[in-house]
């Protein structure tokens, strides 16, 4: 099943439509062995990213978790055929315990604490010190957390070393492996783009998280400016922070199939003026959701 959903989504997808998709793969994360070939596979495919559960131990029935070794030869195949680690946000909500009768707003609202909690698990779990060149992608997560995240990070290194932990390579502090190996998203989030300095600029990326009723669609150009533009951004940050930095991090050339200037927000609306961009209303969410709920 794994194999056939990775033919469709990073083989006849991305090449029925080329230049469109960064494309990303699943793997079956129970077999260590069929999950190492099949990331050689997908790699050889033009496959960028695996998906993997963000905290394992919190799926179903429970994996082990990263600094176990489970996942060691998994890591290595990432690293050895270039293909970046994305942990989505969510997978783990069960681990945030919340009281009978939650609402969905309280799972809406948590999610990205779980980001922090997987951020965490594999900060120390010591697999940057074995494979410092793994790259992770925390996907959908936010930004805004990763600042006193790593403000804790540093100072628990300091004040907690009686833990004897050792989880970082030599010579590096947390900030710098967030700096070298992570890439993290935002939607809308000025508390983010305020500390880009202390978190790297390098390590932004924006989204319009298209179809989620978390999207700014079909307004996010204009959303994502003047939040660029409140934070007084440069055209440089601008730059890498809408395409670049996801362009780098993933090994993706943005422009191999479209010239830049045919993929400006106005050049690309010109050709999609078939598009249908009306919106579902609010309302009519609601009596969706009700309705699945009933």
């Amino acid at each position: 099943a794994c194999k056939a959903f990775n033919d469709w989504v990073v083989g006849e997808v991305p090449n029925a439509h080329p230049g469109r998709f960064i494309p990303l793969g699943i793997i079956p994360f129970f077999d260590v062995d069929e999950s190492v070939k099949e990331i050689a596979r997908l790699a050889a495919m033009g496959c960028r990213s695996i998906s993997i559960p963000e905290t394992p131990y919190g799926v179903g029935e429970g994996f082990p978790d990263f600094k176990s070794g489970y996942w060691d030869p998994i890591f290595k195949a990432c690293v050895d055929n270039n293909i970046v680690l994305s942990l989505h946000i969510g997978g783990g909500i069960n681990l945030v315990k919340r009281p009978e009768g939650f609402n969905i707003d309280d799972m809406l609202m948590l999610t990205p604490l779980i980001s922090t909690i997987a951020a965490t698990d594999i900060m120390l779990s010591g697999a940057f010190q074995k494979f410092p060149d793994l790259k992770v992608a925390m996907s959908e997560g936010g930004v805004g957390w990763v600042a006193p995240w790593l403000d804790r990070l540093e100072r628990h290194i300091v004040n907690q070393s009686w833990t004897g932990a050792s989880f970082l390579p030599t010579g590096m502090t947390p900030t710098d492996v967030w700096r070298s190996n992570f890439l993290a998203c935002y939607i809308t989030e000025p508390s983010g783009l305020n500390n880009r300095d202390h978190l790297g600029i390098d390590t932004i990326a924006w989204e319009c998280d298209y179809p989620h009723s978390d999207s700014t669609w079909p307004n996010s150009p204009e959303i994502l400016k003047a939040e660029l533009d409140r934070a007084r951004c440069t055209d440089e940050e601008i730059d890498k922070i809408t395409f670049g930095n996801a362009a780098r991090f993933f090994d993706w050339d943005p422009f191999a199939h479209i010239p830049r200037e045919q993929a400006t927000v106005g050049a690309l609306r010109a050709r999609a003026s078939d598009v249908d961009i009306s919106e579902t209303s609010k309302t009519e969410y609601r009596r969706r959701y009700e309705l699945a709920q009933s």
